[in-house]
């Protein structure tokens, strides 16, 4: 059963490349596939080459930091 877009009150998060914006993605796994998946990404191999076992925190930030290097924004949706 895929995770991808389950409801996940707090694991929830979108991205946007060049002004186009993703469709809510649960869970931070999930997250770094689509991006290491999209077009955006081809030429990447930072991006193309990390882990998605164990996504501790950290690692998530460190991902987030070499997305934003290579022109993705990501945001983390929580309801209110």
């Amino acid at each position: 059963m895929s995770t991808d877009f389950e409801i996940a009150n707090n694991n929830q998060y979108i991205f946007q490349y060049r002004g186009n914006t993703s469709r809510v993605i649960t869970y931070r796994s999930n997250l770094i596939k689509s991006i290491q998946a999209h077009t955006g990404s081809e030429n990447n191999e930072s991006i193309k080459s990390f882990s998605t076992k164990s996504v501790t925190w950290e690692k998530f930030e460190r991902f987030v930091e070499i997305a934003r290097s290579a022109g993705f924004t990501v945001y983390q949706v929580c309801k209110l």
